[in-house]
């Protein structure tokens, strides 16, 4: 099968979520040739750090660096040369220009979440040009990645006539509990991962933190990536009694396996997700985990996480003190975790996709 991978999401994300979900996919495409993936190249330049960085998926994809987003996202209103070989195209953003390419192609469309839709004050300037329900419309077949998000996609617009199906997404390798150690970091800390604001919810783990840190003088509050901390939150974390014992890093994507592996406990406290990738890598790595009970969150932490009741801090405290006062519950939920973690791979995830491909060409 000739398959596009449009250039998006690559032409957004340096890095992120969706675009390491496409990377991890056209990884395993080109590792397998079993899958039956011939991958077209990229004709439209990228600024996407996953593949530029990734010498042999560049050279099959043929893809080059663009200088600025607007040039990527200037070029995705222009004709592909590949464009007329494609069989199926799968796209992976929702821009209105991508409606109008790949004539002669099955379209696939992957829907991570509906967070704009359910929570419009989330929206950003782009959520407002992009064109999601027209991809949906036009699609050949719909993939959502939990049966979290095909739900939502169902009740918000249950007149879609298009068939759907769930895809899991899957952990790198390089998620596991013999990760390099780095020395860098805290010797005990709690961990975040990724966005703090608005339904990232992370004022909730801040606020349960300053319950139990009296009690945790050698635990840290470490939050990892998500940008910067805002003068807002830094004043926040000042005002608190322990907030000397909150800190922000700014990872690489190197460094976080180290990360994951390194932390007593990681705390999802997200009031929504898609996925949830930072809950498998976690798990992957061999960290506790305790989610917020909503969404997608208790399909991929099953019953190897802590839950607690969105946006309750004082219920999130007492499972914090639970996990961090007692070792054995910890290595309880490390064993559960890695099990857990064994569901997903991106070579399941690849495998699944490519399927679907063939059931759009009627080649099942």
């Amino acid at each position: 099968m000739k398959v596009a991978v449009d250039e998006q999401i690559f032409a957004l994300q340096k890095y992120g979520g969706i675009s390491r979900l496409f990377y991890e996919l056209m990884k395993q495409y080109d590792a397998n040739p079993d899958l039956g993936v011939e991958l077209l190249p990229f004709t439209r330049p990228i600024i996407n750090d996953y593949v530029l960085t990734d010498l042999q998926l560049r050279d099959v994809l043929k893809s080059k660096g663009s200088k600025t987003t607007v040039q990527g996202l200037f070029r995705q209103t222009m004709p592909g040369q590949f464009d007329s070989q494609a069989e199926v195209v799968h796209h992976t953003f929702y821009l209105p220009p991508g409606l109008y390419r790949y004539k002669n192609a099955k379209r696939i469309v992957t829907v991570y979440d509906m967070i704009p839709e359910l929570m419009r004050k989330t929206k950003r300037r782009l959520d407002f040009a992009t064109r999601k329900r027209k991809f949906l419309e036009a699609a050949d077949h719909v993939i959502c990645i939990s049966e979290s998000t095909l739900n939502d996609v169902q009740r918000i617009w249950p007149d879609l006539q298009v068939p759907m199906s769930v895809v899991y997404l899957g952990a790198n390798p390089v998620f596991n509990p013999s990760a390099a150690l780095d020395p860098t970091l805290p010797s005990r800390y709690v961990l975040h991962v990724g966005n703090r604001s608005g339904y990232k919810d992370a004022w909730t783990l801040t606020q349960a933190f300053t319950r139990i840190a009296g009690d945790y003088p050698d635990v840290t509050l470490l939050y990892v990536g998500g940008g910067e901390p805002t003068p807002a939150e830094r004043n926040q974390w000042s005002s608190l009694g322990d907030g000397n014992r909150i800190k922000w890093f700014s990872a690489t994507e190197d460094q976080l396996p180290s990360i994951y592996a390194q932390a007593q406990l990681c705390v999802v406290p997200s009031r929504y997700e898609g996925f949830g990738l930072p809950t498998l890598e976690g798990l992957a790595s061999g960290a506790p985990q305790i989610l917020a009970d909503t969404s997608s969150l208790p399909e991929v932490g099953g019953l190897a996480a802590r839950y607690f009741t969105p946006g309750n801090s004082t219920q999130l405290a007492e499972h914090m003190d639970a996990v961090l006062s007692d070792p054995t519950e910890r290595a309880r939920l490390r064993e559960l975790g890695l099990s857990q973690a064994t569901q997903f791979s991106w070579e399941k995830t690849a495998r699944e996709t490519a399927a679907i491909y063939r059931q759009a060409l009627n080649k099942a």
